[in-house]
């Protein structure tokens, strides 16, 4: 499960839906409206949305969200911009669940999806970091673990020297899923 800004989703163990609940102003809730939001947990999909599996891991931000699918794809939905990277020709907000395309993480499968503020990471099992942005950055310091131009960083973009994080992160996730309890 995890809480972002005003909502908070979470993943069945049994049969990967994903469920979410909160305000949803900007479509983060991936269940089609974008303003009163729930205050119970709805479904938003399981395995006739994200494909075999269901989903595997979800990161919840200030009014995104990223989901990742057991088909290892990444999904997001909320205040994304809209670019070529995803699978869909619909515009910000993103009030349901799009998924990018495949070719935007090398051929690696993914193993970590995080949201911050206004900016992304995913982690594949190679050990390789993408970061991404949600916000056009104006040359100020950004979370994106590289330098800016003040251009638009909505593509998902390699770090250099990204390889350090197969040992850090990408090793541990790949070894120690955590299996939900049910209460």
């Amino acid at each position: 499960m995890s809480a972002g800004y005003d909502f908070s989703m979470a993943v069945t163990a049994d049969d990967g839906e994903l469920w979410s609940c909160g305000l949803g102003t900007t479509g983060e809730l991936g269940l089609g409206n974008t303003h009163n939001g729930v205050n119970q947990f709805t479904r938003v999909g399981g395995v006739e949305t994200f494909g075999p599996g269901g989903v595997h891991m979800v990161s919840c931000g200030l009014y995104s969200s990223l989901t990742l699918s057991c088909d290892n794809r990444v999904w997001t939905c909320g205040n994304q911009v809209r670019n070529e990277a995803m699978d869909s020709e619909r515009v910000s907000p993103l009030k349901t669940p799009c998924r990018f395309d495949r070719s935007c993480f090398g051929r690696s499968p993914i193993v970590l999806v995080s949201v911050g503020r206004d900016h992304n990471m995913v982690v594949t099992a190679a050990g390789r970091a993408y970061t991404w942005s949600t916000m056009k950055a104006s040359g100020e310091v950004t979370a994106l673990g590289y330098e800016t131009d003040g251009t638009a960083l909505t593509m998902p973009r390699e770090l250099i020297n990204s390889e350090h994080f197969k040992c850090r992160v990408g090793r541990w996730h790949r070894e120690r899923i955590p299996r939900i309890v049910a209460f």
